[in-house]
Formats: C-alpha cells, sequence, structure tokens
C-alpha cells in the first residue's frame, strides 16, 4: 500500500456533528436537521464527546479505535483505496470511526456533504461555552458548533 505521509498520521476529527450556538439545538436521538436538501442529518456532538464543545476521540483515517499517538508504525487501517491510487473519499463502514461508535446508519461525513454543509449553511467563527469553534447555522434555523479540535501527529 502506497503511504501518503501528510495524510496517514493525521487523525481526523469526527465532525460527524456537533451542536448549536446561542441557543443549542438538541434533539431526544442527539441528531440535527439543519434543513439541507438531501436530509442529512448531523450528530449533537463528536464522537466521544458528552457536549458539543468537547473535541471527542482522534481517530486516524479510516480506523475506528481512538488512540493519543499517531505515527506511519502504528497506522493499522486497512484498505482505503477508491481504486485510483488515492485515498477513499468514502469510508467503509467496516472502516468508519462513525458507524463503528454509533452504529448505522452513523457514518463520516464525506465531501458532498461537506460541501452541502457549506454551501446552505451559514458558517461564521465563534465560541461555545468558551471554546473556540465555528458554528453552522441550517436553512431551517437549527445550530451546530464544530469545536477547533485541532490535528495530532506523534503525541503532540
Amino acid at each position: 500500500m502506497k503511504k501518503k505521509l501528510s495524510l496517514i498520521p493525521m487523525a481526523v476529527m469526527l465532525c460527524i456533528c456537533l451542536l448549536s450556538c446561542e441557543k443549542v439545538t438538541v434533539t431526544d436521538d442527539d441528531w440535527v436537521d439543519l434543513g439541507l436538501p438531501s436530509g442529512t442529518l448531523w450528530a449533537s456532538c463528536n464522537v466521544g464527546a458528552e457536549s458539543p464543545q468537547d473535541d471527542g476521540y482522534y481517530f486516524a483515517w479510516g480506523e475506528t479505535v481512538p488512540k493519543t499517538t499517531f505515527t506511519d508504525d502504528n497506522y493499522t487501517c486497512r484498505t482505503i483505496y477508491d481504486g485510483s491510487n488515492d485515498w477513499a473519499m468514502t469510508l467503509l463502514p467496516s472502516d468508519d470511526a462513525a458507524t463503528a461508535s454509533m452504529g448505522s446508519p452513523a457514518r463520516m461525513p464525506t465531501k458532498d456533504d461537506w460541501n452541502e454543509l457549506l454551501s446552505y449553511c451559514e458558517v461564521k467563527d465563534s465560541k461555545y461555552h468558551g471554546k473556540k469553534g465555528m458554528i453552522v447555522t441550517g436553512m431551517n434555523g437549527s445550530s451546530l458548533f464544530l469545536p477547533a479540535a485541532g490535528r495530532r501527529y506523534g503525541s503532540g
């Protein structure tokens, strides 16, 4: 398997979701409907987070177990190439940390999901409970808070 050193050790923060701004949008099942044309629901918190402003767990792309150190030597992802010798943009359920942690139909957002979010929602830098991040307000007024959780390489 060809390695891409800039991608392999980088932890992918599970921003499958987050919650709101001044007025938190919370539902009984922890999913937020932003009124997107696709009908996609976003989780109210990152995987492993107990509140919208918490970072949650860190995962390497294509791995399903959280960890604290990210190196080429401890990267255990199975095959995640899409056939064009490039990284897969959509993970198989067996390689998807959101599916492994939350069960189906939860999944990591695809590039198309992020593009839809950016095209149909208002996004602005903000703080929520003292944590820097972005507030994403949907077409229907519901909001998510995406914490600025950073990235990891090695143990830093």
